[in-house]
């Protein structure tokens, strides 16, 4: 079990009773250290530390300093957690890496079974992320000014961001676009698949979270007119 103090401006921290601390886990703070969350115990002068959150009840949550089970791998994992045993330490960060772990599981494992990791200069050592080899940067900016003027005719024209978004999405070997429901995320997918697809001989391998939002994805990309497409599982 762990216990840790929450940031400085967590909403837990502004509540006045055990009661309310306990009825804001139970109801609204479910997003904070879920079961199963993947987390990261660091502390100076050693390695990082991950597990697993596998205890999270609301009235240890509410405690003054909230109170957590994290499961760590054997191995070196346990090692590090033996040896902090009995020590104070100046400063230990807990720091939340992902809401569930099962969900991401499976690619992470895939990733440390492969020989070699691809893009692992952007992804593993955190460098910038290099051009893409199959557009220059004349070409990005030539393919950005005709998706927006084929946008525009479309009725749909780019917004700053999204323009944005499109380079960043065409000039980059590693690019990651976010924002909230409704601000364009897929639209910008179709439209850098249909700009990879019209000038370049890349193929493009579309990965999505549910089958639902990959079907729909697809028929996007059909409605573009790209009709060289192999939809695999279910």
């Amino acid at each position: 079990m762990l216990s840790f103090a929450l940031p400085t401006g967590h909403h837990a921290n502004r509540l006045k009773t055990k009661k309310e601390k306990e009825d804001f886990w139970d109801k609204h703070g479910r997003g904070t250290l879920p079961l199963n969350a993947l987390v990261c115990l660091a502390a100076p002068g050693d390695p990082l530390l991950f597990g697993t959150v596998v205890r999270r009840e609301p009235k240890e949550m509410a405690e003054a300093l909230p109170l957590v089970g994290v499961s760590f791998e054997a191995g070196r994992g346990l090692e590090q957690v033996l040896a902090w045993v009995g020590k104070t330490l100046a400063i230990k960060v807990l720091v939340q890496v992902s809401t569930n772990l099962l969900s991401i599981r499976p690619v992470l494992e895939g990733l440390q079974a492969l020989p070699t990791v691809p893009l692992a200069e952007e992804l593993v050592y955190g460098q910038a992320p290099q051009r893409t080899s199959y557009l220059s940067a004349a070409q990005v900016e030539a393919v950005v000014a005709q998706q927006q003027l084929d946008a525009q005719l479309a009725g749909r024209a780019l917004d700053p961001s999204q323009a944005a978004a499109l380079e960043h999405g065409l000039g980059q070997r590693v690019a990651l676009i976010q924002g909230p429901p409704g601000t364009g995320k897929t639209f910008i997918g179709v439209m850098l698949s249909q700009a990879i697809v019209r000038h370049s001989q890349e193929t493009i391998l579309c990965v999505c979270y549910t089958n639902h939002a990959l079907d729909q994805f697809l028929e996007a990309l059909l409605d573009k007119g790209i009709k060289d497409i192999v939809r695999i599982g279910g």
